[in-house]
C-alpha cells in the first residue's frame, strides 16, 4: 500500500525529523519519520484504507485513541476497538463540558476524540480533573478582616501592604470586589457586606455585615468609607442605613456617584437616572 494513496494530515506535537519519506514507503517507515509525542491524524474518504494504515501503525508501536460516536454499531465492529458507542445526549454532553479534542457531525452521526486518552498518551500525565462543589465548598473562606472570598485567613488585598489603609470600599458582594478592581483606580481595602437590606426577602440589618464595618472603623485609621452598593432600592437603603452608622465614627462616608452611562444617548436615560445625573454634577 502506497501512502500517497491516502490523504493525510499530520499534528506534530513533537518534532519531525530530517528524513523523507518515499512512494514506496509502508506504514512501518512512518514511524521512523517521528520524534515521540507525536498526535498523528488519519483523514481519508471511505474505504481508502484508512483501518489498514492504523493497524499498521499500531503494529508500528503507535498508540490508538479510540473515537466517540453516537451512531448504532455496525455489524462486526466492538465497542471500545473501533468506537466508544453512547448515546447523542452523553455526547452532546461530553462536547459541552469541552471533554472533546474534536467532534464533527457526518449523516446525521456525530464524532469526537475524547481528550483525556489523547492528552494521557502524548504527555503521559492525566488532565487535572475539576474539583466538584462539595470540593470547593469545602476549600472556600472569607477574609477575616473584609470577609472577601479566600483561601487563606486574610485576602490578598487585605495582605498587600501596598493597599492604602485609610479607605475602605463597601460593596455588596464579592463580585463587585472584581468589578471595582477591574477600574485599576482604587487602591485602599474592601468590606463585603454578603448583600443588601432588603425587607421584602426577609433580609435585615441583622442580616449584612454592618456591625463589622462598624468595629473596624472605630478601631481607627479610616478617614473614608465609599459605599458602593448597587444603585437599587435595596443598595439605597442599605447606604442610608450604613450611613447613618458610620457618620459617629469616621470623617468621611460618600457613596458613589451613578447617572448616565458613557457612550448614552441623553434622550434614552430614564427619568431617575437623569434626576441623579443632574444632582451628582461636578465643575469643570
Amino acid at each position: 500500500m502506497r501512502l500517497n494513496d491516502l490523504e493525510i494530515l499530520i499534528l506534530k506535537l513533537g518534532r519531525r525529523t530530517n528524513q523523507t519519506c518515499n512512494n514506496d514507503a509502508n506504514a512501518g517507515d512512518l514511524m521512523s519519520l517521528f520524534v515521540r509525542p507525536t498526535l498523528v491524524t488519519l483523514t481519508a474518504p471511505t474505504c481508502a484504507g484508512k483501518s489498514f494504515l492504523l493497524e499498521a501503525l499500531v503494529d508500528a508501536g503507535f498508540e490508538r485513541i479510540v473515537s466517540t460516536t453516537d451512531r448504532a454499531p455496525r455489524a462486526g465492529e466492538i465497542e471500545g476497538v473501533h468506537y466508544h458507542f453512547i448515546q447523542q445526549a452523553e455526547f452532546l454532553a461530553l462536547r459541552d463540558r469541552g471533554e472533546l479534542l474534536e467532534w464533527a457531525e457526518v449523516h446525521g452521526n456525530f464524532y469526537g476524540t475524547p481528550r483525556g486518552p489523547v492528552i494521557f498518551t502524548v504527555s503521559g500525565t492525566v488532565e487535572p480533573r475539576l474539583p466538584s462543589l462539595d470540593e470547593v465548598k469545602d476549600k472556600v473562606k472569607f477574609c477575616s478582616e473584609c470577609f472577601n472570598v479566600s483561601s487563606a485567613d486574610l485576602c490578598r488585598i487585605c495582605s498587600d501592604p501596598r493597599r492604602d489603609q485609610t479607605t475602605i470600599c463597601v460593596v455588596e458582594e464579592p463580585k463587585d470586589v472584581l468589578a471595582v478592581e477591574r477600574t485599576r483606580e482604587f487602591r485602599g481595602r474592601y468590606h463585603v457586606l454578603g448583600g443588601a437590606i432588603s425587607p421584602l426577602d426577609g433580609i435585615g440589618p441583622g442580616d449584612i455585615r454592618a456591625e463589622e464595618l462598624v468595629e473596624r472603623v472605630k478601631l481607627g485609621g479610616v478617614d473614608e468609607v465609599i459605599l458602593a452598593t448597587s444603585p437599587t432600592i435595596e443598595g439605597e437603603a442599605t447606604a442610608i442605613y450604613l450611613t447613618r452608622l458610620l457618620k459617629p465614627y469616621v470623617a468621611r462616608v460618600s457613596r458613589i456617584a451613578y447617572g448616565i452611562p458613557v457612550g448614552m444617548d441623553i434622550e434614552y436615560a430614564d427619568e431617575v437616572t437623569l434626576l441623579k445625573s443632574i444632582e451628582g454634577r461636578r465643575d469643570l
